[in-house]
């Protein structure tokens, strides 16, 4: 990646786009100055305050997330904290103003996680099967919710950051070594040929959480997601207007069961589902390692308006962008992806794990129905793709029919490397 940023910033407008700064220029950690009309928050992963208006008394997520948090208001993470859990106070619409979540302090980004580390919990099933009971809050540290449906995993990651991402639906599909099997109630079986401690040593084991719950009128900025089987960040069904997120860090997302019957396996950086999406940007974020799609705006019915993502970096998500508008959605309107480097789409974990790889690419129009729509993707440089648009073959009027422009984009593409296919 280094070396793609480097050759951009080199050519400049020899080849057509804006310069790009490095990802260090971009990304440097400053604390900001912001200003509110409300109550700020200091949350960091040790705190035992009750109120949160004190710097030096914060409190903890979870008393965070039983607070009734107004328009006006800040919400600060504390830098270099690790948070298990689930961002999703109460929010109270008071005002026109802006819920600000950032952080606060020096260090790297806060990170909002959901994994549960275990080491040498393991017992032996049968011959070869390992498996750990993750109800056992003794067995594991980290995320600690007891909802069964969180132990839906996504993937395993050991220390040295390799996946184990072969998912199965029944222990007697464990038949290679480190493929696994989730219960869903409590449960989790591996097949090792001796046990998983001894062999890969501590594990991650991402289970299925969404990390941030959004809301209409928030900006988010300076955090870091990681480590879900769900998706990271996620409104579904209500009204998502003014809604801002920059400078955040996305990655090592998804991969749980939606379906397991059909092998249907999902997980998303940014989701905006079934919802009323207007006046969002997405800008100067990392987002990278995710199973589907870093970006997406989809459901049966809803609507996207004056939708801007930009200037950010993408990175082995088996999709970067994503659009799905049911029968009963309303279309999308003024959506401009515009100046994002993307970099090994399709080349990640996510495509190695999936079932349906010919749905991986840059693009992806999953379905269309809406008879209208006004959709840009423009100054993009694009890397080593794995394609650049999947687009079922029923949707062919829709391209036709000039809804969706592509104008001054740069693909550095493979030989095998696809254009158009699903």
């Amino acid at each position: 990646l280094g070396e793609v940023l480097d050759y951009i910033k080199s050519k400049g407008n020899d080849i057509g786009i804006v310069p790009y700064r490095t990802m260090y220029e971009r990304f440097a950690r400053r604390e900001s100055v912001i200003k509110n009309t409300g109550k700020t928050y200091y949350v960091s992963a040790d705190g035992t305050g009750r109120n949160g208006t004190d710097r030096d008394v914060p409190i903890s997520l979870e008393t965070l997330n039983a607070k009734r948090i107004k328009t006006g208001d800040t919400v600060l993470f504390k830098a270099g904290d690790v948070f298990f859990g689930s961002v999703h106070p109460e929010i109270l619409y008071i005002s026109d103003g802006k819920i600000t979540v950032s952080s606060y302090g020096e260090g790297p980004q806060p990170s909002i996680c959901a994994y549960k580390y275990v080491e040498d919990s393991w017992d032996e099933y049968s011959s070869h099967i390992y498996r750990i009971d993750i109800l056992d809050e003794n067995n594991y540290t980290g995320y600690k919710d007891a909802d069964p449906r969180a132990f839906n995993v996504g993937f395993i990651e050991d220390d040295n950051g390799n996946k184990y991402d072969h998912k199965k639906h029944s222990i007697d599909q464990l038949t290679e070594a480190y493929d696994f099997y989730s219960d869903g109630e409590r449960y989790l079986y591996l097949r090792s040929e001796n046990n998983p401690y001894e062999m890969l040593g501590g594990l991650k084991l991402a289970v299925n959480a969404k990390l941030f719950i959004l809301a209409s009128n928030m900006d988010i900025s300076g955090l870091r997601f990681a480590y879900t089987g769900g998706h990271a960040l996620q409104i579904g069904g209500d009204s998502a207007k003014n809604v801002r997120i920059s400078n955040c860090l996305i990655e090592e997302i998804g991969g749980r069961y939606l379906d397991p019957e059909y092998d249907e396996r999902y997980g998303n950086g940014i989701e905006f589902h079934a919802s009323d999406a207007e006046n969002i940007e997405i800008s100067d974020n990392i987002i990278r390692n995710v199973y589907d799609v870093a970006f997406t705006i989809q459901g049966d019915i809803g609507s996207g308006k004056d939708i801007l993502v930009h200037d950010n970096v993408f990175v082995n998500n088996a999709q970067d962008s994503e659009i799905w508008e049911g029968s009963a959605a309303a279309g999308v309107h003024n959506y401009q992806f515009y100046n994002n480097l993307s970099v090994n789409q399709g080349h990640g974990w996510g495509y190695d794990a999936r079932p349906d790889q010919d749905a991986a690419a840059h693009i992806l129009f999953y379905e269309y129905y809406p008879a209208t729509a006004d959709i840009g993707f423009h100054h993009n440089f694009v890397y080593n793709p794995r394609r650049i648009y999947a687009i079922k073959p029923s949707m062919e009027s829709f391209f036709t029919g000039n809804f969706v422009r592509a104008d001054d984009n740069i693909y550095w593409m493979a030989e095998d490397a696809r254009i158009f296919n699903y």
